[in-house]
């Protein structure tokens, strides 16, 4: 069995999932329906490519010390949730899927979760990280989310996938430029890649 051919395999639960395409304004039904239907649909908490993003996010919040809180937005059955409660005293995770967050409460137990949306979310509190992986392109405004998500964190860091860069990243180029995100290969493969972006609030004027 080739190398390629091995990639292929352990990858193909987040290349070929297409039952919940990412589409702008997803209501939150569809993701409890996706969720409701089967574990991990996205095939997160067991592939390889899922593990290489979350261990950089994992590295990038460990620069951002002291961290005492953190908001794991769209955090699912907690997949990524699991790592940061090694990083804060106080690590939190929101989902429009009560079944993914009941799920997240057995396999974090030391997290909160909360069941609702990022728009939804009422909270006056200011997390020191929020971390938002493959959530923008699900939202009806890319331009309301990130202001929300500026607005309860004092960093903000979002991932998404190489297949969403075009589509993506000309409406983050104001709170982030080129220059300042990271793109991942998985293994040399630009395919299976993802980009980091550390968001921050424009400049005056700019």
């Amino acid at each position: 069995m080739s190398l390629l051919h091995t990639i292929r395999e352990m990858s193909r639960p987040l290349t070929t999932d297409r039952e919940l395409p990412p589409a702008a304004g997803t209501p939150p039904d569809a993701f409890e329906a996706l969720y409701a239907r089967q574990m991990d649909p996205w095939g997160v908490l067991t592939s390889p490519i899922a593990q290489q993003r979350y261990l950089r996010l994992v590295e990038i919040v460990g620069q951002l010390a002291p961290c005492g809180s953190i908001l794991d937005a769209g955090c699912g059955e907690g997949s990524l949730t699991r790592y940061l409660v090694g990083c804060a005293t106080e690590v939190w995770g929101i989902d429009a899927s009560a079944t993914a967050i009941s799920r997240a409460r057995q396999l974090v137990p030391r997290a909160t979760f909360r069941c609702c949306t990022l728009e939804a979310l009422d909270t006056a509190r200011r997390f020191d990280v929020v971390l938002a992986v493959e959530v923008l392109y699900y939202v009806a405004s890319v331009d309301r989310a990130i202001e929300k998500l500026l607005s309860i964190g004092r960093h903000v860091v979002v991932s998404y996938t190489n297949r969403e860069r075009e589509r993506l990243e000309p409406q983050i180029e104001r709170w982030c430029p080129a220059r300042d995100r990271e793109f991942h290969s998985f293994f040399g493969l630009e395919r299976f890649g993802f980009t980091v972006a550390h968001l921050a609030a424009p400049e005056p004027g700019a």
